[in-house]
């Protein structure tokens, strides 16, 4: 069992066992010495509070942050990061004898940012629920691509939803082939799976795993043993597609 300083997106979502978060926790019990060190989030086992993960709020609002793009490993991370020099003041608000244990890169390849470790902990540059959040709700487009990349793809979507009434349904599918071959070149999100946001679930109880020296237990995500699900969707633009939605239904 564990015990966050605030809500954890990853617990909720997999059930992991954790007390009510408590409020303006003391980091190392060193609270009274930095306001820095209250202002982090952070997660400890219940029955060893000696180690813990740290990272910064997107809301704190941190000096030196910056957003965009990134990647922990090959998994990307979007949003609010902590840059190395940031981070070392933070570091030094908790205290002890920090290294860098896993490189942040930005798209461009530099080495940007790091997952840190020491016999404290953990300590992540960026914030975990932040970065689920985007994922869930798609709000990573904001990071993806050119602007004009964006225009145009968004123009090229809107004229076809526009036209596609008129188009004939043979001529419909070959724009959905090409556009599929035009997906499958896409870094991110990868076509026809993207496992970006399953992979970092896998980091973050990895993360975890070591902080709290035991694998993590969870309530699988997959009912009986099933590994993965096939889901229909049916895009409604129109009121003839609202219409028909009990068609597809009963298909």
């Amino acid at each position: 069992m564990f015990t966050p300083s605030e809500p954890l997106l990853l617990f909720d979502y997999f059930r992991v066992p954790a007390v009510e978060p408590e409020t303006q926790r003391s980091v190392g019990g060193l609270a009274s010495q930095a306001s820095d060190v209250s202002m982090l989030g952070s997660v400890r086992p219940t029955s060893d509070d000696s180690r813990a993960l740290f990272w910064v709020p997107a809301s704190s609002e941190a000096n030196g942050h910056v957003s965009g793009a990134f990647k922990a490993d090959s998994i990307p991370i979007f949003g609010g990061l902590l840059p190395d020099a940031a981070a070392k003041e933070k570091l030094a608000s908790i205290g002890g004898t920090w290294h860098r244990s896993r490189p942040i890169y930005d798209l461009q390849g530099t080495w940007i940012a790091s997952i840190w470790a020491s016999t404290d902990g953990i300590f992540l540059p960026f914030d975990p629920n932040e970065v689920i959040e985007r994922f869930w709700s798609e709000s990573y487009a904001e990071f993806v691509g050119s602007g004009l990349t964006k225009a145009i793809r968004s123009s090229a979507r809107r004229s076809y939803y526009r036209l596609r009434s008129g188009i004939p349904a043979g001529a419909r599918i070959l724009v959905r082939r090409w556009f599929s071959r035009v997906q499958s070149r896409t870094s991110f999100p990868r076509w026809p799976i993207e496992t970006a946001l399953h992979d970092f679930y896998a980091l973050l109880f990895d993360l975890l795993a070591d902080v709290a020296g035991e694998p993590i237990p969870t309530i699988a995500p997959w009912p009986q043993g099933y590994e993965w699900a096939l889901v229909l969707t049916h895009d409604v633009e129109t009121v003839a597609g609202y219409d028909n939605i009990a068609l597809l239904c009963d298909i």
